[in-house]
């Protein structure tokens, strides 16, 4: 991460815990799981959300609403899905709406999150 990117994601941090310190706290969670999932995910701040980057390629993000936030997947189209919890019909990405600390387990999101880390060695 460049110290510019650094200092956006530090001030989107800052400016959550100002606005809504509910909201900073499950976006604090969230990230930890992306860092557990892939220690090597970059992160930056783009489309208004935090996301998470495997190399240059866009991942998922973290995007801030009034009354929720959104984990989305960039190719969470192709994720397993037994439960049904993503939301979204586009070609390539879905998402997951959260509200409260209780949906983190309850949504299976670090399932989820899981689903980003891109396979290495398959055949």
């Amino acid at each position: 991460m460049t110290d510019n990117q650094k200092t956006d994601v530090d001030a989107f941090l800052r400016d959550t815990q100002l606005v809504s310190p509910e909201n900073h706290a499950l976006i604090i969670a969230i990230r930890d799981m992306f860092r557990k999932a892939d220690a090597s995910f970059g992160e930056t701040i783009k489309y208004g959300g935090l996301v998470f980057m495997s190399g240059k390629d866009l991942v998922g993000g973290i995007f801030v609403y009034r009354k929720h936030l959104s984990i989305e997947f960039s190719v969470g189209a192709g994720f397993a899905d037994p439960d049904g919890f993503l939301e979204g019909k586009g070609k390539h990405r879905r998402h997951l709406k959260i509200r409260t600390m209780a949906d983190l387990e309850a949504k299976k999101v670090a399932t989820y999150i899981a689903q980003t880390v891109p396979e290495t060695g398959a055949p």
